[in-house]
């Protein structure tokens, strides 16, 4: 009675062992199109001083500034940096 419960899972670990052994394979592989490009030295130099240049002034599109002060505590900045830098900006 336990034979054909025992194949039953044994079948099953069977195949999600393929499944995953097969999306593996899968994401070994790169298409030459999606590889990316190594940078040089120059390279990043050069865009770093780019876009220290060319800053992007989200300025225009905030609020007017409030009479208000904010204390931002807490996490990795991951996230929320950002609405954080924009809270700052704002007032």
């Amino acid at each position: 009675m336990a034979y054909p419960i025992l194949s039953a899972v044994a079948a099953v670990i069977g195949l999600l062992t393929f499944y995953l052994w097969r999306i593996n394979q899968s994401w070994k592989h790169v298409p030459s199109e999606g590889r990316l490009k190594t940078w040089t030295t120059e390279q990043m130099h050069e865009a770093y001083d780019r876009i220290k240049k060319n800053r992007l002034d989200f300025s225009k599109h905030l609020p007017p500034r409030l009479d208000r002060r904010y204390i931002v505590v807490g996490g990795s900045g991951l996230s929320l940096l950002p609405r954080s830098f924009h809270t700052v900006a704002a007032g």
